[in-house]
């Protein structure tokens, strides 16, 4: 009877000390609900408040950009000012592409970016974006040499977020080369269904440490390429999670100092069987 009775208590104690702990839980989790609900909404908030200054600074260089593309494109003014009006366009853009990679640097942390997937000729894509550049090339006095050797260029991307990506690699390369250097463009297969585009570039190289680095937001190399250069070091961090997005990857290699970088890009292709292009 008494080893009955010390039983039956020690069953009591155990469903006393099992609840108190089921109740501990329960007040825990209750505890980290309200944490993560916090959470949230300082997330969001800081969202929605980087979105409205984001607007805030995207506003004025609209109507700017436009009064200086009439001004260029104005055939009663000296060719002074109209090449000072294409300084002050080439400006302009260059900002709104700056806040434009803070956009997509929030909205790829927040999750919140959406891609419109469809097969796109990446050579086609190519000569589009090379065609913004061609001013650019001819002033520096720059060689582009494109070889396009892949036996198939269709990928299945976001046109828009695709012609961002090679704007970026191809806007590096000519923003770090130096007058009368060479680009150069080429692409193969990568493998089963995979296309790889690489630039690469007769500019001032990477050093070694800064290649483990390179694609991290706001990361702009040693000081005194920075001064030269300028930029935020957002472009290749947004290219990076763009490429990512989409199924491939991003590299970088140089040998170091002044000798030259290399941007290796690689994607899945479309799902139709190949269709072979013209080399060039």
């Amino acid at each position: 009877m008494r080893q009955a009775t010390r039983l039956t208590g020690e069953e009591d104690r155990l469903r006393q000390a099992l609840a108190a702990t089921e109740e501990r839980l329960r007040a825990t989790l209750s505890d980290l609900e309200e944490a993560r609900q916090e959470i949230e909404a300082q997330g969001a908030a800081r969202e929605r408040s980087l979105a409205v200054l984001i607007h805030e600074l995207r506003m004025p260089l609209t109507p700017a950009l436009i009064m200086a593309q009439l001004l260029e494109d104005d055939p009663s003014l000296s060719l002074q000012h109209r090449e000072a009006a294409a300084t002050i366009r080439r400006n302009v853009e260059l900002e709104s592409r700056l806040v434009n990679d803070l956009f997509d640097l929030t909205r790829i942390a927040y999750d919140k970016l959406e891609l419109a997937l469809t097969e796109i000729d990446l050579a086609g894509k190519l000569r589009e974006v090379l065609a913004d550049f061609d001013r650019q090339v001819r002033e520096k006095g720059l060689a582009v040499v494109l070889r396009l050797q892949a036996p198939d260029h269709r990928v299945h991307a976001d046109p828009v977020r695709l012609r961002q990506i090679l704007w970026n690699l191809l806007h590096n390369a000519l923003k770090f080369t130096p007058r009368d250097g060479r680009i150069t463009i080429s692409s193969e297969s990568a493998g089963p269904r995979r296309l790889a585009l690489e630039v690469t570039d007769t500019g001032i190289g990477i050093e070694p440490d800064l290649l483990q680095r390179i694609f991290l937001p706001f990361e702009q190399g040693a000081r005194d390429v920075t001064r030269r250069f300028g930029g935020l070091g957002l472009g290749l961090a947004v290219c990076k999670s763009l490429v990512e997005a989409h199924g491939g990857t991003l590299s970088a290699r140089s040998e170091g100092r002044g000798k030259g970088a290399a941007f290796r890009l690689e994607l899945p292709l479309a799902a139709a069987g190949p269709r072979p292009l013209s080399r060039t």
